[in-house]
């Protein structure tokens, strides 16, 4: 009896611990919505939202947690009709599983050391293909402003000065993210200015530094960065085609893996086999090139989206 009584108490205190920790643990929260059981917090909405974002307006939090809440509506819903039995889901839900553990070993095989320049020059080197330019590219630097005639002045005041100044500099970059400015920037020389030209709700106008063809390789400082991404995933991959070679080589070993001879599957009806049909399976993701680091080129790019999405509005 006194047993009983003592487990009972010991249940007791645990639960009272932990509705304390977790009301300690969110003292500094705020709750913003409630659906059902599930709660939205802020800290949970700070974790949804971009980690690279520069500014978010009201208008986009509320866009937010309205979709979060729609979400867990539909969820819970589904969850009251015993939707989850369902075995199609059971079979999606394993393979979903099975990518993201697969890709969580695959973020583990990663060399802890980074290559030296060496090491990298010669992947360079190995490698040309990768380093060329895809479309003629251009450098430079531009004027801007919403107003055509402080434009216009700027335009005339500066192709005259030797020494222009007050410009932002932009590195190589496929002319044609330059819009309106594409065809002038084919034609000039380095050095020279192209005319005023309105690009969405502003003008600008550029003076060309530099201009290279397609099919050409760029230099190694220019895409270090790049080709040491390149040179980490290459590496990664040849330690997983050793691990799975390591595996398959051991399971062979205890009479565990073999792969049926699927010649006599080949001719069913092609409109009925999944034979015949594109593979869906996912693949792995190649991780993208680095972005600049530099705040002005982001500043650049975001211009150039702007000015490219008001130019659609006006059409």
């Amino acid at each position: 009896m006194k047993l009983r009584i003592t487990i009972r108490l010991v249940i007791i205190i645990g639960v009272v611990v932990l509705l304390l920790v977790g009301c300690n643990s969110r003292s500094n929260d705020r709750l913003l919505a409630q659906v059902g059981t599930s709660r939205l917090w802020e800290s949970d909405l700070r974790q949804m939202l971009p980690k690279d974002r520069r500014a978010i307006s009201v208008g986009e939090l509320q866009s937010t947690v309205n979709r979060w809440v729609e979400h867990q509506l539909l969820f819970q819903e589904a969850m009251r009709r015993d939707l989850t039995e369902d075995k199609i889901y059971k079979q999606q839900l394993r393979k979903i599983r099975e990518e993201l553990i697969i890709s969580r070993l695959r973020e583990t095989i990663i060399s802890d050391s980074f290559p030296d320049d060496q090491t990298l020059k010669a992947y360079y080197a190995r490698t040309p293909t990768l380093w060329v330019t895809q479309t003629p590219e251009v450098r430079g630097w531009f004027w801007q402003s919403t107003d055509e005639k402080e434009i216009t002045s700027l335009w005339r005041q500066t192709r005259t000065d030797l020494a222009p100044t007050g410009g932002v500099e932009f590195d190589w970059m496929p002319v044609s993210r330059l819009g309106p400015l594409t065809q002038d920037l084919l034609r000039l020389s380095p050095g020279f200015f192209t005319q005023p030209e309105r690009w969405g709700n502003r003008w600008f106008f550029v003076q060309l530094a530099d201009r290279r063809a397609a099919g050409v390789v760029k230099p190694f400082g220019e895409v270090r960065e790049e080709v040491q991404l390149h040179y980490l995933i290459d590496r990664r991959d040849a330690k997983i085609d050793s691990l799975t070679a390591s595996i398959r080589r051991r399971l062979i070993d205890k009479n565990q893996f073999s792969i049926a001879d699927l010649s006599d599957l080949a001719y069913q009806d092609r409109s009925k086999s999944y034979l015949n049909s594109p593979s869906t399976s996912p693949k792995p993701a190649v991780s993208p090139s680095p972005k600049p680091e530099s705040m002005d080129g982001e500043a650049i790019e975001e211009l150039f989206r702007d000015m490219e999405k008001s130019e659609r509005k006006g059409k």
